[in-house]
């Protein structure tokens, strides 16, 4: 099979098309053709040795964490799928560096789950990273249904996941973005913030009685990026990033009807994916 793989690191151009053996699925593993396969600021990390300290050394490394296709083969005690079914998941690289840029991936049945039908392969693929870090993100906010919560980057691949899946827990949402977004922002039951005007003074006027916590995100004081990602990310900035698609047909509950929603939690990403996805 084809795998993109690097053996040092740098910038794009360390990264090569190799032929590799198809990983045999172990018992309690089902082996994926992958369709479609997302790249994550965090494969830019990775890639230019962001990474190096907190993993194993190897002689070559593969990226990806997430992907969308379809079960070709199963591990001797997995039953529970059947072949050919289209489905979504992710590996914890960070541990086992079991990389989704490729023809296959082997990863545990527990990380995988039914591809939603609504959704195209290229979509389904950036889901489940984008998708778990928003849903653990507001596990971690003692929140209630009725809240009002602050999100900036509301329209964003984590962001705009956010949103609609606090929405869904029933929570009051502003989101802050660019204009351009309003329309994205308010189709997912938010209230719109213009990340251009002053912040406090929007989200007084819009909830001035509101208990409301504000999401900031802040730079990493651990993995500071690489100076290449840095010049990559900032070369970037200027193209559209793919929007999170809708997932879920339900209407937002109102905060005066709407109980409390918790998404169980996981100490691991991939055993928690059927959660979110369900």
């Amino acid at each position: 099979m084809r795998a993109v793989q690097f053996d040092h690191y740098g910038g794009p151009e360390v990264l090569r098309l190799d032929e590799v053996p198809i990983p045999e699925p172990a018992p309690g593993q089902v082996l994926v053709r992958v369709e479609a396969t997302a790249v994550h600021p965090g494969d830019l990390i990775a890639r230019a040795g962001g990474f190096a300290a907190v993993i194993a050394s190897r002689d070559v490394y593969r990226l990806g964490w997430d992907f969308y296709g379809r079960v070709h083969s199963t591990g001797p005690d997995v039953d529970d799928v059947s072949l050919g079914m289209p489905v979504v998941g992710m590996t914890d690289w960070l541990r086992d560096l079991n990389g989704t840029h490729a023809d296959f991936v082997a990863v545990p049945r527990t990380a995988v789950v039914a591809a939603p039908a609504n959704l195209d392969p290229d979509a389904a693929a950036a889901l489940p990273v984008n998708a778990l870090t928003a849903a653990q993100a507001l596990d971690l906010l003692p929140l209630m249904a009725g809240d009002t919560l602050v999100i900036v980057g509301a329209a964003g691949a984590v962001g705009g996941f956010a949103l609609e899946l606090a929405v869904d827990r029933g929570l009051r949402v502003l989101g802050v973005a660019s204009p351009a977004d309003e329309a994205f922002i308010g189709a997912r039951g938010g209230v719109f913030l213009d990340r251009g005007l002053d912040l406090a003074t929007q989200v007084y006027t819009r909830s001035p009685a509101a208990r409301t916590r504000c999401s900031i995100p802040r730079p990493s004081r651990h993995l500071p990026l690489p100076p290449s990602v840095t010049a990559e990310r900032t070369a970037a900035s200027s193209t559209p990033t793919p929007r999170p698609q809708r997932v879920t047909s339900r209407s937002p509950p109102s905060a005066s009807t709407a109980t409390p929603t918790r998404w169980p939690t996981s100490s691991s990403w991939p055993t928690s994916a059927s959660s979110v996805l369900a």
